[in-house]
C-alpha cells in the first residue's frame, strides 16, 4: 500500500513538473541577475568559451558508479557529483528526473566540461557511503577539484540547485 502511496506522489510530482511554465529572469534587490537568471542566458550573452564546440566525449556525464571511472576521474582533477541513492525509495525517484535534466543542460557547455556524476546504489557499495558519509539515501555529496568534499547535504534539490552547486565548485 506504501509503494502505490509513493507511486501515485512520484506519478502527481512528475505531471506537475511536465506542466510547469518556465520562469522569467528574476533580478536580485541591486539589480543583479539571480543565479537561476545567469543560468538562462541566451548564447548572444556567453563567452566563447562557454560555446565553442566540445571534444568529442568531453561534457558533463551521470553514469553508474565504476570504481575504475571514479579513480580516473579523481585523478583527471574533475568535480565529481555523488548521489547516494536507494532505488526503491519514493524520494528517489522525485529526485531522479531533475538529476538528468540537470546534466543535460549542463552537458553542451565547456563551464561543465570537467564535471562528472555517479548514481551510487548504497547497498552495494557500502565502502564508498562510509568514505563520504554517506548515512542515507538521496545524500548528495561534490568533491572538488582538489578532491576534497566541498559539500554534503541530504535535502532536496532541483536541477537549478544542482547546476548552480556544481558551477560553483567548477
Amino acid at each position: 500500500m506504501k509503494l502505490l502511496a509513493i507511486f501515485v506522489v512520484a506519478a502527481l510530482f512528475f505531471a506537475g513538473c511536465l506542466n510547469a511554465q518556465p520562469k522569467e529572469d528574476v533580478q536580485g534587490a541591486n539589480g543583479v541577475p539571480s543565479n537561476q537568471a545567469a543560468e538562462n542566458r541566451s548564447v548572444q550573452e556567453l563567452g566563447p568559451e562557454e560555446t565553442a564546440p566540445l571534444p568529442e566525449g568531453v561534457r558533463a556525464v551521470y553514469l553508474d558508479y565504476n570504481p575504475d571511472e571514479f579513480a580516473k576521474s579523481l585523478s583527471e582533477r574533475k568535480v565529481i557529483f555523488l548521489e547516494f541513492v536507494e532505488p526503491e525509495s519514493g524520494e528517489w525517484i522525485a529526485f531522479e528526473p531533475q538529476i538528468y535534466e540537470a546534466f543535460s543542460q549542463m552537458g553542451g557547455s565547456r563551464k561543465y566540461a570537467n564535471v562528472i556524476g555517479f548514481r551510487v546504489v548504497m547497498g552495494e557499495w557500502e565502502e564508498l557511503a562510509g568514505q563520504y558519509g554517506a548515512s542515507g539515501n538521496n545524500t548528495h555529496v561534490v568533491i572538488g577539484r582538489d578532491g576534497t568534499v566541498l559539500i554534503k547535504e541530504t535535502e532536496m534539490w532541483d536541477a537549478q540547485k544542482l547546476i548552480g552547486i556544481i558551477g560553483q565548485a567548477s
